[in-house]
């Protein structure tokens, strides 16, 4: 009965057996290709691939602006003369360049145009600024109180406290993520609309948009300072983080980051930091370019590591 049956739905198809084998090998063939173009699609959209056995080096560039009531030509940058305020922010947008080991002898990931991009934003507040005198530190953290760059000869600064003013040799500004802020990264695939010139708030939209990365966001940013240094002409940057979303595919475990530090809201000495990520970094004054390192620990030794930032003043509206 079954062999009747299908001898008739044969022949309505016309086909015989021959060709019925070939019909088959020609589906099989194609179903093949799918899976196969499925996979290469798969293969060219993942998620970044980090190493779990070595350091993990992101490369990045990012273009940032100041935000503060004291910035009196509107061009995003620190003049001297102009007032920064403890409540002032800086924002930004930043795109991966090169995921790699240390050494840059493993390249896991690069951006292609058009495939995928690994791009972000970020904003952190002033939440206290210090200086330090001949006679020590002083140090400010009511929104009243203001640092303005470029003091008498032989001084870097002068900073109003309370209503005083001091003239200062070094500086140092304490960052948080108040209510707003956020360092975050985002992964898109299957198209690619990182450009920093665009308008800011296109510019912004684009470095957002994407599958969530990674995010810090509130108390998980640990400590953050930036501290200037007169003599060597240099500003250093220190962050301790804490993941709130972790959409790498990695697991993180903490680790404890950088070195003993000066601490003078407090007037102590911090000890290296146990935190998700870290990040350390270099700008070099005037010029509004510098490098930066970041690094952040995956179970079970790996480490990711952000290096090279390349940091431009953000002016377009």
């Amino acid at each position: 009965m079954k062999e009747n049956v299908k001898k008739r739905f044969l022949k309505s198809l016309n086909l015989k057996g021959k060709e019925v084998k070939m019909m088959k090998k020609s589906v099989l063939i194609a179903m093949l290709m799918v899976v196969a173009m499925v996979c290469m699609s798969t293969a060219a959209f993942a998620v970044p691939t980090l190493g779990t056995t070595y350091t993990n080096k992101f490369k990045f560039t990012n273009y940032e602006d100041w935000l503060g009531t004291g910035d009196v030509n509107g061009n995003g940058r620190i003049n001297a003369g102009e007032k920064m305020y403890v409540n002032d922010a800086f924002e930004g947008i930043f795109t991966i360049t090169t995921i790699s080991n240390i050494p840059e002898t493993i390249v896991t990931w690069t951006p292609t145009a058009g495939v995928d991009e690994l791009t972000g934003y970020f904003k952190n507040t002033i939440t206290g600024i210090a200086g330090l005198t001949t006679t020590g530190w002083v140090t400010g953290t009511a929104l009243t109180d203001y640092m303005t760059l470029g003091g008498p000869s032989g001084y870097s600064a002068t900073m109003t406290i309370g209503g005083t003013t001091y003239d200062v040799i070094d500086t140092m500004f304490r960052f948080g993520l108040e209510s707003g802020d956020v360092f975050e990264m985002k992964y898109q695939s299957g198209t690619t609309n990182w450009d920093p010139n665009l308008s800011k708030s296109q510019a912004k939209l684009n470095a957002q948009d994407g599958d969530p990365y990674l995010k810090v966001t509130g108390g998980d940013m640990l400590e953050f300072y930036s501290y200037y240094s007169f003599y060597l002409n240099d500003t250093q940057l220190r962050a301790w983080y804490d993941l709130t979303e972790n959409n790498t595919g990695y697991p993180f475990a903490r680790d404890t980051w950088g070195v003993p530090h000066w601490w003078p809201w407090d007037a102590t000495v911090h000890p290296a930091i146990m935190s998700d990520m870290y990040m350390e970094g270099s700008i070099y004054i005037p010029q509004a370019l510098g490098t930066g390192d970041t690094a952040v620990r995956i179970q079970p030794t790996a480490t990711l590591f952000l290096n090279r930032r390349l940091c431009y003043s953000w002016v377009l509206v």
